[in-house]
């Protein structure tokens, strides 16, 4: 019994012994556990990467002399992840960046693709107004107030565009929208209504969106999730 016993106590440590001895990748469950590490290493390697196209992307953003820096950093941290809101902001940057062409066709996909940011209509009403698409740039400040209704900026630049296409009624409805969102937004672009008697209040401009984001308190976007 004793004998039996050993026997089976020393086939157990020479299977064991044999099974050690095999590599464990060509196990194929401790493959598919390295891939899947491997796939987590990369995986956070990524991250680091994109984080930090991002976050250069961001400050080169934020600083008035580097803004071509901006449009190269969210260039790279689109290329990693093909995502909308890198796409957004590279689109942001080259707007910065006098590139207002290559701006459209950026911010036009984004739109395309995510119709529910409101970023993209805002700089694109902002975009084709300065091209002289007064019509467009309603189109987008009309679609930008139904996203967001409760931003003065939004009704204040319809105002503009509506202006712009002598549609002067919807223009007066659109500032006094604006104006009792925000009382900044009270006082109106001098000479809109070309001396029409709704207009006999002394008019003026309110501070200009910049065209940067939809809201002028905004900035790339450049956390990491």
């Amino acid at each position: 019994m004793n004998a039996d016993k050993n026997r089976s106590v020393n086939l157990f440590l020479v299977d064991h012994s044999r099974r050690s001895s095999t590599p464990l990748s060509s196990r194929p469950w401790n493959r598919l556990a390295l891939a899947a590490v491997a796939a987590v290493v990369a995986a956070f390697a990524q991250g680091d990467e994109l984080a930090r196209h991002r976050n250069l992307g961001k400050a080169f953003f934020e600083n008035p002399t580097t803004a071509p820096q901006a449009v190269e950093e969210f260039r790279k941290a689109l290329a990693v992840t093909g995502a909308d809101r890198d796409r957004l902001n590279l689109g942001l940057a080259l707007i910065k960046n006098g590139a207002q062409r290559e701006a459209i066709e950026e911010l036009e996909r984004v739109q395309k693709s995510s119709p529910a940011l409101p970023h993209t209509w805002f700089n694109l009403g902002i975009l084709y107004n300065r091209a002289g698409r007064a019509e467009d740039a309603a189109r987008q400040f009309e679609k930008l107030v139904e996203l967001a209704p409760r931003e003065p900026v939004a009704h204040h630049n319809l105002g503009v565009a509506y202006s712009r296409l002598g549609r002067e009624p919807e223009a007066i409805r659109a500032f006094e929208t604006a104006a009792r969102l925000n009382p900044d937004f009270a006082l109106r672009p001098p000479g809109y209504c070309s001396g029409a008697p709704q207009c006999s209040r002394n008019l003026a401009t309110p501070r200009k969106p910049s065209g940067i984001s939809w809201r002028q308190s905004k900035s790339p976007v450049a956390r990491r999730d």
